[in-house]
């Protein structure tokens, strides 16, 4: 019996093969650097994210330094402080309907008193 040969064209797309395996599954490979690429747009976005954080944050500080009206209107909102002599006065529409079913419309924060 005579042993067949592969052929020169079989040999070299068995070589071609060979060598994309690398270039796909290896440690430089394709599908890596897909990963890596999705990764950093992943980080990238929650910087990002954290900027903005940051630029709000910075806002709200300058705001607090700056003058008594930030502070007042926190106090306002958070604590529902109130000035001497001052009513206060919620306006409740009849077809509000509460953010969680369980709350009733007399149960919204206080709004703004100015």
């Amino acid at each position: 019996m005579r042993l067949r040969l592969p052929s020169t064209a079989q040999v070299l797309l068995a070589a071609v093969l060979i060598i994309q395996i690398p270039l796909w599954f290896g440690q430089g490979g394709w599908l890596h650097v897909w990963r890596l690429e999705r990764q950093l747009d992943q980080q990238l976005q929650k910087a990002e994210q954290q900027k903005q954080v940051i630029q709000e944050l910075e806002a709200e500080l300058k705001d607090l330094k700056s003058g008594v009206t930030a502070a007042e209107e926190r106090a306002r909102y958070e604590m529902g402080m109130m000035k001497p002599n001052e009513r206060f006065v919620q306006i409740v529409t009849p077809n509000a309907l509460p953010a969680n079913p369980a709350e009733s419309p007399g149960q919204t924060p206080p709004a703004s008193t100015r």
